[in-house]
Parts: C-alpha cells; sequence; structure tokens
C-alpha cells in the first residue's frame, strides 16, 4: 500500500464552489495534497499536466456546453484515475458512467466519510 506522500496529489473539477471547497477542505484535513475546485476544460487540462494528479474528482455537469462526463473520458484514457460524482444519478447517466469504468461514482451530497473511502480505494488499487 503507497503511504500518502507517494499518492497525494488530487485535482477537484466541480463547477459549484462551495461544493468544490468543501471536497478539497475533505482532502486537505485527511493530508493530501488537494487542488482546484476547476471547471473550466482548458483550465483542468492545463493543471493535469502541471500537476500530475494520482486522482481526479469530478463533477459530471460542470454546467455550460461541456460535459464533465466527456472530460473525464479524456482522463480516464490517459490513464488518470477518475472518481465522479453527481447530484443527478439517473439510468441514462449511470450506464454513460459505467461505460467508462470510472474508480468510482458518488452520489450528492457528499459525505467526508464517501470522498475519502473512494479516494483511499484509488490509492489501494481496490
Amino acid at each position: 500500500m503507497k503511504d500518502s506522500r507517494e499518492f497525494s496529489r488530487i485535482l477537484v473539477v466541480e463547477d459549484e464552489l462551495l461544493v468544490g471547497l468543501a471536497i478539497k477542505d475533505m482532502l486537505k484535513e485527511a493530508g493530501y495534497l488537494a487542488e482546484g475546485p476547476v471547471a473550466a476544460p482548458e483550465e483542468v487540462r492545463s493543471l493535469v499536466a502541471a500537476l500530475k494528479p494520482h486522482v481526479v474528482i469530478m463533477d459530471l455537469n460542470l454546467g455550460g456546453h461541456f460535459e464533465g462526463i466527456d472530460l473525464g473520458r479524456e482522463l480516464i484514457q490517459q490513464g488518470i484515475p477518475v472518481i465522479f460524482i453527481t447530484g443527478y444519478a439517473n439510468e441514462p447517466i449511470l450506464q454513460k458512467v459505467k461505460a467508462l469504468s470510472p474508480r468510482g461514482l458518488l452520489i450528492k451530497p457528499l459525505t467526508p466519510q464517501q470522498v475519502l473511502h473512494a479516494v483511499e480505494a484509488v490509492k489501494t488499487g481496490i
């Protein structure tokens, strides 16, 4: 099992500022180096290239015309583990997400335990 110093960089991609900051705070309190929240696709790509995060926590619905699921697909194809979060858990969305084989899917509202357990699952390779 990797220790938190070897697995510490997490990028939070969330268009709701307060939700994103809450997730970031949860992660920082647990000892992770959390960045974000960000929502603009180009900013996400730039931070991924610069930070090389160990995992990205990605909201499915980033508003506007760009869906988080599309950006998540790009990251998964690059080998970056993605944990999706959403407030919309309808069957068509769940099927789209399942087809991507993400490292997790969490339904809002989130608890610190949900977020940290999902990150730990990625960290330990579960």
